[in-house]
């Protein structure tokens, strides 16, 4: 016979349980003996470890006592169902285990293994793990809300690191996380996103930048995450608006096109393109023609960037430029070639392709100069070789002097006409017939009157001429007078007839075929007070 302690412990519970089970009448309380112990049989040891076993199993006790009761049919059944009860919870722990496993893993507890792949490929190739988190964070929704679409937007992604600049654009990122709020540094970072998402959408088209259709309220959602990881990428992302571009999950063009918007001095050009037509249109027709521009256009002389240092200044070497209108990129070029920290801005696609296509590695956004994409005094000189007469000084006067660091200067120069030489004096009269656009008056303007009608009177300005020439073709010659704006908008039939009438005019003075172009650059550099 058995104490309820020895019960206890052969059955493997306490002997609290044991009373427990009397109190419940699970189990029946034997009589106490002469000594006053309870003692209890085998058949207590093996009623209680049924009982031990059903409740451990879940059984609730009302139905334990109910299976104590039963008979072996019932029981069997009972336990049969209780079987696969039990079983149905082990495959669910399981389940628990493995999610517990892929929890200690990392990313893969919530996302699909392709996401988790190139988390991992952007480890490899050493994005900051911040930028790696907040595109975890990102993806975990997006997952979960369209995971149809998954595949075709990793397929997507795979692309995107495979492409150098894609990779330039996270580190990019990762050094604007150190940056304060007020950190000069993000606007040089923010030049840099912004000419990555201008070249890509130049070459790939706007869709390819973002195509992924996402609710606003899941936009916004997935735009906090990131902004909580890196407070930093919120001003990174005003500074971008005013690049031209807009968003951290849905990445695209600030609301407006950007569009050059003419007047000011382009009412009265000085480079023999002005007249009926509108600005408008002949500033975007060289997007059409940006290969002939490239090809044939004048270059400028070495004495003009010195005139421009000693006018400014300072050196252009290790000064942050902006070079707006930059066209092709031929004032650019020359820039960087004399150490400048260049950016160029263009607002046509055209003429930006064709800058990509010969300055792969100078950084270009899209902007005019009206509305500068630039941050406040973040530039030491700002220069517009052959371009401010496109602009409207009413605005893009103040947009320079806000872009402008104290002690910064303004640079607007042209390749103008040398009146002065007799065919070259002709053969502009005969342009002007040809294309109505009015003849450009042959005496130039004194310094002060330069100033004027460059828009520019408010400011200290100095002026220089620098004159110059250079030998050419026939052709290249040709080429280059109807690169101009008044051919490009006169159409195909209309530059025909005058090349080939121009063409004889002047193989009779150059029987050679070699063309003397001579020119006199107008400079006129404004100081930032």
């Amino acid at each position: 016979m058995l104490t309820i302690g020895e019960l206890a412990s052969y059955a493997g519970v306490t002997v609290r349980a044991v009373r427990h089970y009397h109190a419940k009448g699970l189990l029946p309380e034997p009589e106490r003996d002469h000594s006053g112990y309870r003692r209890y049989g085998a058949d207590a040891v093996v009623e209680l470890i049924r009982i031990r076993t059903l409740t451990e199993a879940g059984v609730p006790l009302a139905r334990v006592r109910e299976l104590l009761r039963a008979g072996e049919e019932e029981f069997a059944a009972a336990v049969a169902e209780i079987d696969q009860r039990l079983r149905a919870e082990i495959r669910e722990r399981q389940r628990h285990r493995a999610r517990i496993a892929r929890l200690a893993a990392g990313d893969s507890l919530a996302l699909p293994p392709e996401v988790v792949e190139f988390l991992d490929r952007l480890r490899a190739l050493g994005i900051d793990e911040r930028i790696v988190q907040v595109e975890r964070d990102g993806w975990i929704p997006l997952a979960a809300h369209a995971p149809e679409r998954v595949p075709e937007w990793m397929a997507r992604k795979r692309e995107q690191i495979a492409d150098p600049r894609f990779i330039g654009f996270y580190r990019t990122l990762g050094r604007a996380l150190d940056r304060a709020d007020d950190d000069p540094r993000l606007a040089g970072l923010a030049d840099e996103l912004a000419a990555y998402l201008t070249g890509m959408a130049e070459e790939r088209g706007e869709d390819y930048i973002d195509d992924a259709e996402i609710e606003p309220p899941l936009v916004r959602v997935m735009d906090t995450l990131a902004f909580d990881t890196m407070p930093s990428a919120r001003r990174l992302i005003e500074l971008l608006g005013r690049r031209g571009w807009t968003g951290w999950t849905k990445v695209g063009r600030v609301g407006r096109e950007v569009r050059p918007d003419h007047g000011g001095l382009g009412r009265r050009g000085r480079t023999g393109e002005d007249g009926g037509m509108t600005a408008t249109s002949r500033a975007h027709s060289f997007n059409a023609a940006a290969a002939q521009y490239a090809a044939n256009r004048p270059s400028y002389p070495s004495a003009l960037f010195d005139a421009v240092e000693e006018l400014a200044g300072r050196p252009l070497a290790g000064a942050r430029v902006a070079d707006v209108g930059a066209g092709t990129g031929i004032a650019t070029a020359l820039l960087r070639e004399r150490g400048a920290d260049v950016i160029a801005v263009e607002p046509g696609a055209g003429m930006a392709a064709q800058f990509r296509r010969t300055l792969p590695d100078v950084p270009i956004v899209r902007g005019d100069g009206n509305a500068l994409p630039l941050a406040e005094a973040s530039r030491d000189l700002i220069t517009y070789a052959q371009s401010w007469h496109w602009t409207d000084t009413d605005r893009s006067v103040p947009e320079a002097l806000r872009v402008l660091r104290p002690g910064g200067a303004l640079a607007v120069w042209w390749n103008t006409t040398a009146y002065d030489v007799p065919w070259i004096a002709a053969q502009a009269e005969r342009v002007a017939a040809h294309s109505d656009v009015g003849s450009t008056p042959q005496v130039r303007p004194d310094d002060s009157r330069a100033a004027q009608l460059a828009g520019l009177s408010d400011l200290r300005v100095s002026r220089r001429h620098v004159r110059w020439s250079r030998v050419v073709s026939l052709d290249t010659h040709l080429a280059n007078l109807t690169s101009h704006s008044a051919f490009l908008v006169l159409g195909e039939a209309g530059t025909q007839a005058f090349l080939a009438d121009e063409r004889g005019r002047l193989r009779e003075l150059f029987p050679d075929e070699k063309v003397e172009e001579t020119y006199v650059v107008d400079l006129l550099v404004a100081a930032r007070p």
